[in-house]
């Protein structure tokens, strides 16, 4: 019985997502980039097309595939993870890169091989803007497991998803022009490019600006997660079809504008579960998005006859890998350098891992495929692209962890050493406790209770020796380095502790967006190298007077929309109230903390800085109960409604919390 092309599309599929979850775990076991395994994989199965299992690998590698299904769902799962914090003080870079620094090694490229190999300019040129878009989904996952700043991770990913907005963009015009055979280079030429890349790029800002933002308020009237997750899908894909089909602008470009709105602006529109979950589920479509494309790709390359260009690709390849993409970042970031201070410029080193972590991928295949046969050079480019695609992985693919890891252990100092006792320390002092309440329920036995506890202690005590003798080699570099380190650590405490008191109901929603920003403005300026005592001065908003009714007040005109503005300026008293307590007892809860870690016994050694985050902070507390303290005093009536709520939501949540202990133990 022949077989449906619908039975065999969906088999096709279904076997090449098998072997690439047995790819993906092999790749993992051998700690190499699974794209790699998948590219190679393709390739082998490429050979099987003359074979009777061939029959059951149909799907094809194609620009419609790439560009409508699998393209948006890789930027917008790569964007909608991506930072807005981050992202916002490394912007200068990442549009450098992706615009200045795109220009740049398009031209590098295309006079060197012109002058270099011999090839025709627009044969040059055309390959140059082809190649120029890298492909992040490798570099990351190398990044994600030697742990690798996540500044340096934010701006690679960053720059790749920007670059491959405005890659296309650059192709489509040089493809238009050399097809047209318009080379004249006139003033007016000039200004009919500028305008169409203007529109391109900032149309689909709009456009992806606007889907995401109306997208989002679809999303606060919901809590259905099944809908949630649709119209995270439909966003992606819509935004990407309706910025091609109907405005003719970059769809790449509005997918990512619209995944970095719904991704930093969801947190406050989802239950954090659903967050969790919306995320999970955005992981494993780009997986799957991933996976196929690399698969699909090698299957494509495995059919073409690269011998015959064997010489040209390794020559374009070499330039590419060695000269062109370290020239065009290493100009560029030397100039966005020149505007930086001292602790915000990107270091050499950064900038050998940006280079080498160029890799070219799906897109560049894509484009290649969009060149229309009927050039003289259609097929010789196929070959060059798909050639120094495969060369890029196997040589700085393959090399990749290698290269990152001997510069992560030259890079370690002192500030790596501290953070690994402290946290050594601070576990071995919970396994103590820990295993104290189980020799106490009598589920350890004495002696081994006694030997645990004797290893646990000796390592505590030895780390805690280490640590000391750290203190007498710290620099003035290396002191400030760790005493960042420690204000980021207080400030995810505080963090954590505002998250409680949104779960116990004790704060809005709103109170905790307010709060969470205002950690992660102190996060950007600790990576900026501002300490909080080198910005920050005590105060902060005071609570909206509230003056006494007067007769005026109590007149039908005037009576309504005063009544209104009251109850306006009571709602405000009463989250400044909220916000007051909850920043003395995230406060509280940090100052509990450092005193821990200070007086510790076995660690015997004085950091000052802790005594000046304590004392930083104690202020704050004092400063946060003083104004709250105020408020009371001010409007005893409004605040003692509110804090009688509080308590009665306290002593409810914690009567049933008593209540199911009771039943439990009855039970037992």
């Amino acid at each position: 019985m022949e077989q449906s092309p619908f039975f065999l599309y969906t088999l096709s599929f279904l076997l090449l997502l098998g072997i690439a979850c047995i790819v993906q775990l092999f790749m993992q076991k051998i700690r190499q980039p699974a794209s790699l395994g998948l590219l190679l994989t393709g390739i082998i199965l490429s050979l099987l097309h003359t074979t009777p299992i061939g029959q059951y690998f149909v799907l094809e590698f194609s620009p419609e595939l790439l560009l409508y299904i699998f393209l948006p769902t890789l930027i917008f799962e790569s964007a909608s993870s991506l930072k807005l914090r981050t992202l916002r003080s490394l912007l200068p870079e990442i549009l450098s890169l992706a615009t200045v620094g795109l220009v740049l090694f398009i031209l590098i490229m295309g006079v060197t091989l012109h002058y270099v190999v011999g090839f025709r300019w627009a044969l040059s040129f055309l390959f140059a803007s082809i190649i120029a878009p890298t492909d992040p989904t490798a570099v990351v996952g190398v990044l994600k497991r030697i742990s690798l700043p996540q500044k340096l991770r934010t701006l690679i990913e960053g720059e790749s998803l920007v670059n491959d907005g405005t890659s296309v963009v650059v192709f489509q015009i040089l493809l238009g022009v050399i097809v047209a055979a318009e080379l004249h280079f006139t003033p007016g030429f000039f200004l009919v490019q500028a305008e169409h890349t203007f529109r391109h790029i900032f149309g689909a800002l709009a456009v992806g600006g606007v889907m995401g933002g109306a997208f989002l308020l679809a999303l606060r009237n919901t809590h259905y997660r099944p809908v949630q997750l649709a119209i995270s899908f439909l966003l992606a894909h819509s935004t990407f079809l309706i910025a091609e089909g109907i405005f003719h602008v970059s769809g790449i470009i509005a997918t990512l504008t619209a995944g970095l709105i719904l991704g930093n602006l969801i947190g406050g529109r989802m239950e954090e579960k659903s967050a969790e979950i919306f995320h999970e589920v955005w992981n494993f479509l780009g997986f799957l998005s991933h996976a196929m494309i690399f698969l699909l790709l090698g299957m494509k390359i495995g059919t073409l006859d690269f011998l015959p260009y064997w010489k040209e690709i390794l020559v374009t390849s070499l330039l590419v890998i060695f000269f062109g993409r370290p020239l065009s970042v290493l100009l560029n970031l030397w100039v966005t350098n020149l505007f930086r201070p001292a602790a915000q410029k990107i270091s050499l080193t950064h900038q050998g891992i940006i280079i080498w972590g160029g890799l070219r991928g799906a897109l560049s295949a894509a484009m290649v495929l969009l060149v229309p046969s009927t050039l003289p050079y259609a097929d010789l480019l196929v070959v060059l692209v798909t050639g120094c695609i495969m060369l890029t992985f196997l040589i700085n693919a393959t090399t990749l962890e290698t290269v990152m890891k001997k510069v992560h252990e030259r890079q370690r100092g002192f500030s790596d050493s501290v953070r690994e006792m402290e946290t050594d320390i601070l576990v071995d002092e919970q396994l103590r406790l820990e295993l104290k309440e189980l020799s106490e329920k009598s589920l350890l036995s004495p002696p081994v209770y006694a030997a645990m506890e004797k290893r646990y202690a000796k390592h505590e005590r030895s780390t805690a020796k280490r640590l000391a003798e750290i203190q007498n080699q710290l620099s003035g570099e290396e002191t400030r380095e760790i005493e960042k380190m420690l204000n980021y650590h207080v400030l995810m405490i505080e963090l954590q502790e505002y998250h409680k008191l949104f779960q116990l109901k004790e704060i809005s929603e709103k109170r905790l967006q307010v709060l969470q920003e205002s950690i992660w403005r102190q996060v950007d300026r600790l990576e900026l190298d501002i300490l909080p005592e080198e910005h920050e001065k005590i105060g902060g908003k005071t609570a909206p007077h509230i003056p006494k009714q007067c007769r005026w007040q109590q007149s039908t005109l005037f009576g309504l929309p005063y009544k209104w503005w009251r109850r306006k300026r009571q709602k405000q008293i009463l989250e400044r109230l909220d916000h007051y307590r909850a920043r003395a007892l995230s406060g509280r809860a940090v100052i509990q903390q450092l005193q821990h870690m200070h007086q510790m016994k076995e660690l015997q050694c004085e950091w000052p800085m802790i005594d000046r985050i304590i004392a930083r902070y104690v202020a704050w507390v004092a400063n946060a109960e003083e104004k709250a303290e105020a408020l009371r005093t001010e409007y005893p009536e409004l605040l003692f409604e509110a804090e009688m709520q509080v308590a009665e939501h306290y002593c409810c949540l914690r009567g049933q919390e008593l209540r199911d202990e009771i039943s439990a133990m009855r039970h037992a």
